[in-house]
């Protein structure tokens, strides 16, 4: 599979073969070796990660023989070296080195295509010398570090890596122990301190970080989130429609209020009621939602939420590091505009049967437009971060925040702070496509049938509708006999024509022959009419 454009359609549909013969060689965890460049099979991804890996970094030239993933090896002759070792023979080539050399160079320079003739290319001064400087040894500073005896650097670094070479074979053929290759990554998301659920707001990927606190919340900030929680759950969407319902049969004054107050009750009498029928409909999750959160909450300095690190502003005022900043769409005075502000606190609220929610309680800078705390300037936005606002509503759901982060605004004054927006290392928002869903074959233009060629003739019969009051005349001439013209006539006559009584189609002008036509023909037609009344 050694495509030059690895964004080709087939090279994505190759990758995707590979990917179904590798599912059949899936470890105990259903990761396998990944053969890309930059992992050489040395290390044990998922599926997914392989197939980014592939499309990102291209397979290992070296990896001829899928001796991992399935295909059968065929081995060859060993030799030995001076001390009696056997060393496996490896197919190795100048040429599959050189082009691994340019391959390395077309990514650096970022060309796409992988059209590099060597035998061309090693003519130039440019390509030698850079080929010269990729065959210089770059590891100077590992080898360095080898070194324990200086009057034997030589022995040193033999032990060393012979040291390194034992390690790496325990840690590629040995299962049941934790190793570079294998251990979680650095942002890993998974939290296993809680109960897995069904619902969204149960089953979200985010850890936290640090040490626990404890801290009881009052009632108001309880109500603030538990409300928060129970309006972004599309599980409860259904009851809301019903509580909304029974309201606007008492009064439609002040709905979203009498709501936000009189929901909650509303649906924990709703499932204690069905508990006791023992219904499906109440199941552990909506009672446990129902029940709402216990006023001891748990908070912490950090959270990982898929794959990214926030901290809180607190922890970020003590490093020069930044990861405290929030960016959440949402709504105000009917229109959507993006929230910007800072995490002041990570929470996490305990529901009875082990079911935990996390959420960030944030501080929300001012960006009204009314009062111009906001400004796009061309691909930047500013904003000013001296005033707040929506001070009673400060929390969200760890999974909905995105992070940005705030640059110095030299240019409006040291209140005013630019927006950056960036996409994180190893992370890439590629659009699912449900297959599940049914295409419309009439939406897509697909059909069974067969295409329509345009080598391909239709008789057409024309139709046209006449008033009853319509009297046809003939248009010919009755007092002129018909002549015949001979064809080659009118080929010398088109011959011998000027250049100026050349019609060009491209030139719009009026077109004078059909009035000339019509002139003539209301000439017949008198001299018809005259012909008769004589």
């Amino acid at each position: 599979m050694w495509l030059p454009n690895r964004l080709s359609r087939d090279y994505v549909e190759g990758v995707k073969s590979f990917i179904q013969v590798a599912k059949e060689h899936l470890r105990w965890d259903n990761k396998t070796r990944c053969p890309c460049r930059d992992c050489q099979n040395a290390r044990f991804n998922d599926l997914l990660t392989i197939e980014r890996h592939l499309i990102r970094f291209g397979f290992s030239r070296s990896y001829q023989k899928w001796i991992f993933h399935g295909e059968e090896h065929e081995s060859q002759p060993n030799e030995q070296n001076d001390i009696g070792v056997d060393i496996e023979i490896v197919d190795a080539t100048d040429a599959d080195i050189l082009n691994e050399v340019v391959d390395a160079l077309n990514d650096a320079c970022g060309h796409k295509d992988n059209d590099i003739n060597l035998e061309e290319s090693t003519t130039h001064g440019k390509f030698d010398y850079l080929l010269g400087e990729a065959n210089k040894e770059l590891n100077l500073g590992t080898l360095k570090r080898y070194v324990r005896n200086k009057a034997r650097p030589e022995g040193s670094i033999a032990e060393a890596y012979i040291v390194n070479e034992a390690l790496m074979f325990c840690s590629m053929y040995l299962t049941g122990i934790e190793t570079r290759f294998n251990r979680s990554e650095r942002n890993e998301d998974r939290f296993e301190d809680r109960v897995q659920g069904c619902l969204s707001i149960f089953s979200q990927q985010a850890r936290p970080l640090g040490s626990r606190q404890h801290l009881q919340f009052s009632k108001e900030e309880l109500t603030k989130a538990h409300w928060y929680i129970m309006n972004n759950c599309p599980e409860l969407r259904p009851y809301l429609d019903e509580h909304t319902k029974e309201l606007e049969r008492t009064s439609s004054h002040n709905l979203e209020k009498r709501q936000e107050q009189e929901f909650p009750k509303w649906l924990a009498d709703r499932m204690k009621a069905l508990r006791v029928k023992q219904s499906p409909e109440a199941t552990d999750e909506l009672y446990s939602l129902a029940c709402g959160p216990d006023n001891r909450v748990h908070t912490y300095m950090g959270c990982i939420v898929n794959g990214v690190r926030f901290h809180t502003k607190d922890r970020d005022d003590r490093r020069i590091t930044q990861n405290s900043g929030i960016c959440v769409s949402g709504e105000h005075d009917g229109e959507e505009i993006d929230f910007y502000g800072v995490l002041s606190n990570v929470v996490v609220l305990n529901y009875v049967l082990g079911y935990k929610v996390i959420l960030f309680k944030c501080t929300w800078f001012d960006t009204n437009q009314k009062k111009k705390r906001i400004k796009h300037d061309y691909n930047f936005t500013t904003i000013q971060v001296t005033s707040t606002w929506y001070d009673n509503d400060p929390f969200i759901l760890a999974t909905q925040a995105q992070q940005v982060f705030y640059l110095d605004d030299y240019k409006n004054g040291h209140n005013w702070k630019v927006v950056q927006k960036v996409n994180h290392r190893h992370m890439w928002d590629v659009p699912e496509r449900d297959t599940n869903i049914e295409i419309d074959e009439e939406l897509c233009g697909g059909s069974d049938e067969e295409a329509y060629q345009d080598n391909e003739s239709h008789e057409l019969n024309w139709f046209v509708e006449q008033d009853d009051g319509f009297e046809f005349q003939r248009s010919d001439r009755l007092n002129i006999d018909p002549e015949v013209v001979n064809d080659n006539v009118l080929i010398l006559e088109n011959m011998n024509d000027n250049d100026d009584n050349f019609i060009c189609d491209d030139i719009e002008e009026e077109d004078e022959i059909v009035d000339d036509y019509a002139n003539e023909n209301e000439m017949w037609l008198s001299s018809d009419s005259e012909s008769e009344s004589d």
